[in-house]
């Protein structure tokens, strides 16, 4: 059983209300789920649409880059990144 879902945005250019909406029942259903949502690419520009449109994402952990959100995947479940050796 997954213990996290790891989601970059990195890609995304533009949050408007649909893709909110969509990241937020994202959220819930892997909360439902019993594992933890990690989003990451957040931007600056993305952060604020996210908050300017009210999007409540503290059920989520959140991270600037994919980088910190799989080391945040790592510390969860154990599991180590492609290409990095566990010391």
């Amino acid at each position: 059983r997954a213990r996290a879902v790891l989601l970059d945005i990195t890609g995304v250019p533009v949050i408007d209300t649909q893709v909110a909406h969509t990241l937020i029942r994202t959220g819930q259903a892997v909360q439902l789920l019993g594992a933890r949502m990690i989003l990451t690419g957040i931007r600056p520009e993305i952060a604020q649409a996210l908050v300017g449109l009210g999007v409540e994402l503290s059920s989520m952990i959140t991270y600037s880059t994919l980088q910190r959100g799989l080391a945040e995947v790592e510390r969860r479940t154990g599991a180590v990144s492609f290409g990095r050796a566990r010391s």
